[in-house]
């Protein structure tokens, strides 16, 4: 089992942010920017590189746990990151989307640098596919490596094309040998 963080600070947090935006924008709590009120914050277990993710549509963020875990001082900054774009759409419409001068504005309103990327190490392994088979086609070219969903689409009966010679390509062995 692993060590869980805990949110429940950030909702605290959230309000106190959208509070100082609504104050320096002489904005009225209602309509869109009232839903940010709501925002869930979800550790999200499946994430590898990236800190965090939000999601406009269903007013939520995501958080890397695991790799906030490692790093708890990067917390606070990367949730203030996510929540900065969802002020930003609330905000700016569309033209507040992504890491441009709406966000930006937005992230110093904040009292945060607007900095895109974390500087975390990532001690996520890099997910590597199995090797199934090799291949091989008809203009003799060194054996290329077949990743197990295409290998079992080969065996099902789909045809794949050498992008050179246009001709089938041919499952090998793993030791190069024809089955």
């Amino acid at each position: 089992m692993r060590a869980r963080i805990s949110f429940d600070h950030l909702y605290a947090k959230r309000n106190e942010l959208l509070d100082l935006i609504a104050v320096k924008k002489n904005y009225q709590v209602t309509d869109q920017f009232g839903e940010l009120y709501k925002t869930r914050i979800i550790d999200n277990p499946r994430m590898r590189t990236a800190a965090g993710r939000a999601f406009i549509s269903d007013n939520k963020i995501e958080l890397n746990g695991k790799m906030l875990l490692e790093h708890p001082d990067e917390l606070e900054p990367t949730f203030v990151h996510e929540l900065a774009h969802l002020i930003s759409i609330a905000l700016y419409g569309a033209r507040g989307a992504g890491h441009g001068r709406y966000w930006r504005a937005t992230m110093r309103m904040l009292g945060q640098e607007p900095t895109r990327c974390h500087s975390m190490s990532e001690t996520a392994p890099i997910r590597r596919h199995r090797v199934m088979a090799y291949a091989i086609c008809a203009c003799n070219k060194a054996p290329f490596p077949i990743k197990p969903r295409r290998f079992a689409k080969i065996q099902k009966g789909v045809r794949y094309r050498c992008m050179t010679c246009f001709k089938s390509i041919e499952i090998v062995g793993k030791n190069g040998n024809a089955r």
